[in-house]
């Protein structure tokens, strides 16, 4: 099974931005993945559209991720409930006091299957530090922010994605808090920016490293890490990081996070290829 691609990415804006301008009938895509659902949930949510039907060969799939559930609507029909048997997580909104317990449940759903615990406290990481970063990046204090998580696995093809969307200002605007970045925000993509070892809108009280850590764990093990925030995107996996302006934006920020559900995820690798902190030595990390 493929990882999305930039293509996927760009198709599905387009299409969500037709839906948002009215449009009834669209060629939705075959196969739908969390990150087709969640950037609709918050589509939905923020009254950004105006009439959308769903194929019905897709109401099924968008039940049981219980997109409607999410945005407060009923369903258009009533599908029994499917257990997730450790293969998806369905829609599920958060902020900052559900950030740990729903990193553990994601963590724990997937290496069920996989039974492999080092890949287990790799995931709890990468969440923990994707959605610190979602509250840091996204929201202005005391605004509200929608933001969803979604996950599925298909052990049979090798692929898992943990998709986290919002509506937030952006990692533009939030990194030109850090006056230290305004210079290099005039020519730099953003959101390849924000990926690089040390980079934070706020270097008093956070170390930056949150996308850096998934965009490390992810191309040293052969996954896949795309950042969307406005018109601005970034891809990273072992071909390198590719960043360019997008088609259509996402008026927030968008997060896939893929991986080869058969390639363990080993944390300690990437901290071993960063640099040591000023004043440790190596025996303090063992």
């Amino acid at each position: 099974m493929y990882p999305t691609s930039v293509a996927d990415l760009e198709d599905w804006l387009h299409i969500l931005e037709q839906i948002k301008a009215g449009a009834t009938k669209q060629s939705t895509p075959d196969f739908l993945r969390p990150f087709h659902l969640l950037t609709f949930a918050i589509m939905v949510k923020t009254g950004r559209y105006k009439s959308f039907k769903m194929d019905l060969s897709l109401e099924g799939y968008a039940n049981r991720m219980r997109l409607w559930d999410a945005v407060g609507l009923e369903p258009p029909a009533q599908i029994k409930a499917q257990s997730s048997k450790g293969r998806f997580c369905p829609i599920t909104r958060i902020d900052r006091a559900t950030a740990v317990p729903v990193t553990q449940h994601l963590a724990s759903l997937f290496v069920q299957q996989m039974k492999d615990g080092l890949t287990h406290a790799s995931l709890e990481i990468a969440l923990l530090e994707l959605l610190e970063n979602c509250f840091m990046h996204a929201a202005i204090p005391r605004t509200p922010l929608t933001a969803f998580v979604a996950a599925q696995a298909w052990f049979n093809g090798n692929l898992a994605q943990i998709a986290i969307a919002d509506d937030g200002i952006g990692i533009r605007t939030r990194l030109m808090n850090n006056p230290a970045l305004r210079e290099d925000l005039i020519f730099e993509n953003a959101c390849e920016l924000a990926t690089r070892y040390g980079i934070t809108a706020d270097p008093e009280h956070h170390s930056g490293y949150g996308l850096t850590f998934s965009r490390d764990l992810l191309t040293m093990h052969d996954g896949n890490l795309m950042v969307v925030s406005f018109d601005e995107m970034v891809c990273c996996n072992r071909r390198g990081v590719f960043s360019r302006k997008m088609r259509t934006p996402w008026k927030g920020t968008l997060i896939l996070f893929e991986w080869k559900t058969k390639n363990p995820l080993d944390a300690e690798a990437v901290y071993n290829k960063w640099p040591k902190p000023k004043g440790f030595e190596d025996d303090d990390f063992l």
